[in-house]
């Protein structure tokens, strides 16, 4: 399937109609895992109900009076919930400081449940009030602070959300796994940081000199990094990408990409792909029709600068009958002389063929 192209509007920006295209190809819906994970907690009846109460109001007094009358912190609620858990989730400051001054783990595991208390905190998105996403970063901070780690994506593009480089740092550290995180249909790390604008923010920037591995993980429909920033017209981090050597030797779709940088005019990212040593230009333009290959996809779309480029380049070689449909397209899209030479001296011998 051809891959969407991020067209830009005229602020160099991507409209609004192409990345909520973008999105929905990545199945993108942050509250869906938020709401799957939280429906049955925010029902949740705690072992009494004074204890809800001063959880969701912050009644601390009720709280307290509770514990001196004989109850565990640590105890759960009747669906298998903890307290701390509980705290977390209407984002209540003192109930959840109670907690913990009275030796609750911050990594108190629910019963019968996923999810630790942090992945019980409101995500910062649209839908959520500002208040409550205020309350949740503050919980954030506190939780992640003694020693919280995280086991849901919602967390991390909360974190993203509120610029917090150094939580995610103090979670990392406490050994939160950022290689398991996933959203709701696989998006990995560095695809919701990309996702969330943030290719030139502090959190990439952690991830790619700590994490950079990660890059190399692909979602549910096997799309990397790579590719997620080639289809959102990000050159740059592109070739951020690309100045790492193992970077196309772990690429599952280097045609696409290719095909991709191509059509979005990226010039200085389709030569350093076919510059790279992975890429041989003769399978790129075998078995497929021919608007389909790199050299017909730089025909179609009427770039004769690119089309230049790839058909002076060295590793440029294509099967014989390629060559001639190549002709024959360009004379009918009106090329001019210089592009119908070069594609007239484009070697056929390809080393691919002779090997």
């Amino acid at each position: 399937m051809r891959a969407k192209i991020a067209a830009e509007d005229e602020n160099g920006t991507l409209t609004r109609e192409i990345k909520h295209t973008i999105f929905k190809a990545y199945g993108y819906n942050r509250m869906e895992p938020f709401q799957s994970l939280f429906n049955k907690a925010l029902n949740t009846q705690a072992p009494e109900q004074a204890v809800v109460e001063a959880m969701a109001h912050a009644i601390r007094l009720k709280l307290k009076n509770w514990h001196l009358n004989g109850h565990d912190y640590r105890a759960t609620s009747m669906r298998g919930y903890p307290l701390i858990t509980i705290a977390a989730l209407h984002g209540n400051q003192d109930a959840l400081n109670e907690c913990l001054w009275n030796g609750v783990s911050p990594n108190q595991p629910a019963q019968w449940h996923d999810g630790l208390p942090l992945d019980y905190v409101r995500p910062c998105l649209k839908g959520i009030p500002y208040s409550l996403q205020t309350q949740g970063a503050s919980v954030l901070e506190t939780l992640i602070g003694v020693g919280g780690i995280f086991t849901y994506m919602h967390v991390f593009t909360h974190i993203c959300a509120i610029g917090r480089v150094d939580l995610l740092k103090h979670a990392v550290h406490n050994g939160t796994d950022l290689g398991n995180l996933r959203s709701c249909n696989g998006n990995t790390v560095f695809q919701e940081a990309l996702l969330l604008d943030m290719d030139q923010g502090p959190i990439i920037d952690y991830l790619f000199s700590e994490h950079y591995t990660l890059a190399y993980a692909t979602d549910n429909e096997d799309r990397s990094a790579m590719y997620t920033s080639t289809q959102l017209g990000n050159e740059a981090f592109c070739l951020r990408l690309m100045s790492r050597p193992d970077t196309l030797a772990n690429e599952p779709k280097k045609q696409d990409i290719l095909l991709m940088a191509i059509e979005g005019d990226m010039r200085e990212l389709t030569l350093e792909l076919i510059n790279g040593s992975d890429y041989v230009m003769g399978p790129c333009h075998s078995g497929l029709p021919f608007e389909d290959t790199p050299l017909g996809r730089a025909l179609a779309t009427d770039n004769a600068e690119l089309a230049s480029a790839l058909l002076l380049n060295s590793n440029m070689h294509v099967p014989g009958p390629v060559k001639a449909e190549a002709l024959q397209y360009a004379g009918v899209k009106g090329f001019g002389p210089d592009i119908l030479a070069q594609i007239e001296n484009l070697p056929t011998e390809c080393p691919w063929m002779l090997s």
